[in-house]
């Protein structure tokens, strides 16, 4: 059972769930954006969980945080590993 969920509600119900601070306000839109194109390429509904959102994904202010956080050399290294979400203001990187 699925209920579908406008910008508005996914980007606030993380900060009712005490969630605010796993990401920008600006982050949660892009990543609202990104899962409905995700649901679209595939052709079903993603279940919206903004707990399992917060384990699954990160946010960070600059490349240079991301590949020291996972230990990596190079941009390469890091999109050949998982989903990245490049944005004005930071990089949402699904976790691995």
């Amino acid at each position: 059972m699925y209920t579908r969920v406008s910008e508005h509600e996914f980007v606030n119900a993380f900060d009712a769930m005490g969630r605010e601070d796993n990401f920008s306000r600006k982050g949660r839109k892009v990543l609202f954006e990104h899962m409905e194109a995700l649901e679209e390429e595939l052709g079903e509904e993603i279940e919206f969980d903004p707990i399992a959102i917060c384990c699954d994904f990160s946010e960070f202010e600059t490349m240079k945080e991301v590949l020291d956080n996972y230990g990596l050399d190079c941009v390469t290294e890091l999109y050949d590993n998982t989903e990245v979400i490049e944005f004005d203001d930071g990089i949402i990187v699904r976790d691995f």
